[in-house]
């Protein structure tokens, strides 16, 4: 219970100061600022001597305390840290709890690792699903293959410890595929990775294949670099390896390079690593004594891991009821704060609505003047806009009216063109045909005879051109009714038309009747008739079909 409790308490805090910090601008007085470069100082040389429970102290202090003064991303910061610190003591749900509150701020360079440290908390809670997703999303959200080597690898193994083979083989192949595309990537890495594929071996029960690799591993110069602790895993794994294949002399061997090593100060896991091996190899290669002898040693190991465990329990259940104290005290000390900011704002509220009504009184004096003087200007400059527009749209209708004083000059022009045109060529033609009949006349004069043939015949002439200039009146005076283009449609759709065809069509689309054909082309009605049923027929129409009813649709 105290565990949630303490979570609860440093969520509080940081709740607080991330309204805080919203609101206004981080300001950090000289004495807090000196109070925290001394901590985080204080933090880096307990992390150095892995002393876990004075780091824990100094980190949950930064949190309960100067929360206030942190950057979102400072908070970020120490909230993982914090979470570390309680993974390192074993309390994993609560490094749980503070790890996703650092998720939270949403600092995206913390994330990958951030959730890399959620993965192990839920390895060590036996939750490897949760484990998988979360090293899933460190992998997602690297930035880069240097960062991204080592998230594959641990999801290999989760994989590995999940019994999924096969997708912990695929996870260690990439890893592999990065090392050999990036040369920053530390080459420790690829040595774990390759210890891991024997660990896959061993698995699958090809204990000759994982041994070979192991032995490459121990050969090569990147072996040689590192530490004790790559070393003491390849030594334990190659003893493991031959104790399966009951060959004791190299099981010894290897274990025998792990005796120096075993009983590192706070490192009881590795020490039990060693001591399980021992009693493996004395069970397997020695006698009962060497065994029992072991046996005991593991077993006191182990119980003083236990006690040292509880301990480390205890601790942190103590630093968790200081923290609601440390919690409740402060939200008390807020209380009061609030209830005197209460006071203060419900003073501050009533001189607010006091200048807030002579305020309002005199802008309302002062807007009304306004409102008045914008009116006034408004509607000079509305009577002003009218005026404009009167006298631009008179200047408009004048030059409109110029223009159709022009247009109708240059139509009457046009009209004196055509008539006099017209005048010319009745004139041209009247000529013309005087100068005819003056030559007719004289040759009749000098004809010795008698002339009475040639004298009907000039007077028919005579008469045949006065029907022609007669026809070309009326065609002329009724242009409106031929429609535009219906001589060109005629010869277009009738094209063996003659013209006397043709004039006859135009008389009958004119509304002239038999008679008065017959009177302009000075023949008898019967004539007509005749030369109206030929038409018919060379039109190509049914004797029932009205002539004149056709004409009149083309």
């Amino acid at each position: 219970m105290t565990r949630w409790i303490a979570c609860i308490a440093i969520c509080g805090l940081s709740w607080v100061s991330n309204g805080q910090e919203s609101s206004q601008e981080i300001i950090i007085p000289e004495d807090v600022k000196v109070k925290l470069d001394s901590l985080q100082r204080l933090e880096s040389v307990y992390w150095a001597a892995g002393n876990h429970i004075e780091n824990l102290y100094v980190r949950h202090e930064i949190l309960a305390k100067y929360s206030t003064y942190l950057t979102i991303e400072q908070k970020a910061t120490w909230h993982t840290k914090a979470g570390e610190s309680y993974y390192n003591l074993g309390s994993y749900l609560l490094a749980i709890e503070l790890l996703n509150k650092s998720l939270s701020y949403n600092s995206s360079e913390l994330k990958p690792y951030t959730y890399a440290r959620l993965g192990s908390s839920y390895i060590q809670l036996g939750k490897l699903d949760s484990a998988i997703v979360n090293y899933q999303r460190a992998i997602d959200l690297s930035f880069n293959d240097v960062g991204r080597m080592p998230h594959l690898n641990s999801l290999g193994y989760v994989y590995y410890l999940n019994g999924d083979y096969v997708n912990s083989e695929r996870m260690y192949r990439e890893a592999l595929a990065l090392f050999s595309e990036v040369p920053e990537i530390d080459s420790v890495q690829f040595g774990i990775v390759q210890s891991n594929f024997a660990s896959l071996d061993l698995a699958h029960g090809n204990i000759s294949s994982a041994i070979e690799i192991l032995l490459d591993i121990e050969s090569s110069a990147y072996y040689l670099k590192h530490g004790d602790w790559f070393h003491r895993e390849i030594n334990l794994k190659l003893a493991n390896c031959y104790l399966e294949l009951g060959n004791c002399l190299k099981a010894r061997e290897y274990a025998g390079k792990l005796e120096d090593s075993y009983m590192i100060e706070g490192e009881s896991d590795w020490t039990l690593q060693y001591l399980e091996l021992m009693v493996g190899v004395a069970s397997e290669c020695g006698s009962k004594e060497e065994l029992i002898r072991i046996t005991d040693e593991y077993i006191s190991v182990k119980n003083k891991k236990d006690e040292e465990s509880s301990l480390r329990l205890l601790i942190v259940e103590k630093l968790q009821r200081d923290a609601f104290e440390e919690q409740l005290n402060l939200t008390a000390e807020n209380l009061e704060l609030i209830k005197e900011s209460e006071d203060l704002l419900t003073l501050s509220n009533s001189r607010l609505r006091r200048i807030f009504w002579i305020s309002g009184f005199g802008l309302l004096i002062v807007l009304v003047f306004v409102v008045a003087w914008y009116n006034q200007k408004r509607s000079k400059q509305e009577r002003k806009e009218s005026f404009l527009l009167l006298k631009s749209e008179l200047i408009a209708e004048q030059e409109m009216s110029s223009e159709l004083k022009i247009q109708m000059a240059e139509q009457e022009l046009e009209n004196k063109k055509l008539e006099l045109g017209q005048i010319l060529n009745s004139i041209d033609k009247n000529s013309s045909l005087f100068e005819e009949i003056v030559s007719r006349l004289t040759q009749l004069n000098d004809k010795e005879g008698d002339v009475k043939e040639d004298l009907s015949q000039l007077l028919h002439f005579i008469r045949q051109h006065s029907k022609s200039d007669e026809m070309q009146e009326l065609i002329d005076s009724n242009s409106e009714v031929l429609g535009a283009g219906f001589k060109v449609k005629v010869e277009k759709q009738f094209p063996d038309l003659t013209g006397s065809e043709l004039q006859m069509m135009i008389f009958i689309r004119l509304g002239l009747s038999t008679k008065e054909m017959a009177q302009l082309k000075n023949v008898e009605p019967s004539s007509i008739r005749i030369f109206k049923h030929r038409l018919k027929t060379k039109m190509d129409l049914n004797k029932e079909e009205d002539l004149a009813a056709f004409i009149q649709r083309i």
